[in-house]
């Protein structure tokens, strides 16, 4: 009898954990904390800020989140030169830019003359950016290539400015 409650137990268990909702899938873009704190403790190899600038409900944001982003860094693909940060347009989100000020991520993106949803960002330790942003997704497939083309044109363009 005693072995028979075991195995109702053991059977309950496994039911209730394959009716359990999935975990929430773990953040792999940082969102933007504070950029101040950050540069500082910025050491090599890694140099620079890529920051993706996106927004709720931005289907092409995702797609890029989706399909190159995130894969890229769960295959340790990511270029060790670059500290990857996300900032969000919407209202809500807040962070300390590069002096310390609490700011929105609409004040941020004014800034850098942003207004199309996902954009790239390249930008030093002072928050000066080092080559034009990546904007848009275009073509998906080539995306990979053309990221790793603006972090060696930004990679270049912070050794000839030392």
């Amino acid at each position: 009898m005693k072995r028979r409650q075991v195995c109702l137990s053991l059977l309950a268990a496994i039911v209730c954990s394959a009716c359990a909702e999935p975990p929430a899938p773990q953040e792999l873009i940082t969102p933007a904390g504070s950029f101040q704190s950050d540069a500082k403790s910025l050491s090599a190899p890694r140099e620079m800020f890529a920051v993706v600038i996106t927004q709720h409900g931005c289907e092409h944001c995702e797609l890029l989140r989706r399909n190159v982003l995130h894969p890229v860094i769960r295959r340790n693909e990511l270029d060790p030169r670059i500290e990857l940060r996300e900032v969000s347009i919407n209202a809500d989100f807040t962070f300390r830019d590069f002096q310390g000020e609490l700011i929105s991520g609409q004040k941020f993106v004014g800034r850098y003359d942003i207004d199309i949803t996902p954009t790239i960002l390249f930008l030093d330790k002072a928050g000066t950016s080092l080559v034009e942003p990546l904007v848009g997704t275009g073509n998906v497939e080539f995306y990979s290539f053309y990221l790793d083309k603006k972090i060696e044109a930004a990679a270049k363009t912070l050794s000839t400015s030392r």
